[in-house]
């Protein structure tokens, strides 16, 4: 009895010592993990902003939300690499008109630009509308199809010329312009490889185009009208909206390939050079 109670105090120290060890251990290793989850958060931050790399942007997707058209991308994070899937996203809105351009275009339209004047700037565009004040209504029957559209996802790349992530960014896109004219069931089909550039402003939560920048004269961007390749079966990055995300899926298509001749002769005299600008990627 003796014994026992003159080893007591030595167990219950012990066992304080214990638990005291194991609580420092417990800190440590949330703290650890605490440390190690925002080391990777701001990693993943710096990555999502550092536009000397390739930001692993695929063409039309990103958004968290869709838009009037079912097609278009909302919601985009504040990062640069969220204003080049914006930019990606608009472009094909923006710099594709279609006489039969319906009204879900222009609510689309109203949904990613940053102010009225230029989103009805857009519209008139989108919409063909110098050419309908110009024609008849016989002559505007006459044409069965007339459409300019732009395609990312055809052989196209990206150049971020400028950003800061959450207030402004301006984003060169390269891709296929494909050009279907129909008159009286004499149909031409064009293409040409080309650049579009929007400048960006974060505002309502969200990327806006606010700009549609125009090449300066003495500064060339990519652009090919001839020599351009003949269209042929590919594989080709498909971005859908798909009920609450929006999902990429590689499909077959009847297109346009650049190939490196082509790509030669796009980016002739343009600066940066073509190592400079980043394919977009295939999936996400």
């Amino acid at each position: 009895m003796e014994n026992f109670r003159s080893n007591r105090p030595l167990i219950i120290g012990a066992g304080v010592v214990a638990v005291v060890l194991l609580l420092g251990l417990v800190v440590w290793l949330v703290a650890g993990r605490d440390s190690s989850d925002q080391s990777s958060s701001e990693s993943a931050s710096v990555s999502a902003n550092d536009t000397s790399q390739d930001l692993g942007v695929v063409a039309g997707a990103g958004g968290s939300g869709v838009a009037a058209d079912g097609v278009t991308g909302l919601g985009y994070e504040n990062t640069c690499k969220g204003a080049v899937e914006a930019a990606a996203s608009y472009a094909a809105v923006l710099s594709t008109r279609d006489l039969k351009a319906d009204e879900n275009t222009e609510k689309t339209i109203d949904q990613i630009t940053a102010n009225e004047s230029f989103a009805q700037n857009r519209k008139d565009y989108a919409t063909l509308a110098v050419l309908r004040q110009g024609l008849s209504k016989e002559e505007l029957n006459s044409i069965t199809e007339s459409r300019d559209t732009f395609h990312p996802n055809w052989s196209g790349k990206y150049l971020v010329r400028e950003c800061t992530a959450g207030k402004s960014a301006t984003v060169a896109i390269t891709g296929v312009l494909e050009s279907v004219n129909t008159v009286e069931k004499q149909s031409e089909k064009n293409y040409e490889y080309m650049t579009a550039t929007y400048e960006l402003v974060w505002q309502d939560n969200d990327w806006k185009a606010q700009r549609y920048v125009e090449a300066p004269v003495d500064v060339r961007e990519p652009l090919l009208t001839d020599g351009m390749p003949e269209p042929t079966q590919a594989d080709t990055p498909i971005t859908t909206w798909k009920k609450d995300h929006f999902e990429t899926n590689i499909e077959q298509q009847n297109r346009i390939v650049m190939d490196s001749a082509a790509f030669e002769q796009a980016f002739q005299g343009v600066e940066p050079e073509i190592t400079q600008w980043y394919n977009f990627s295939e999936a996400n």
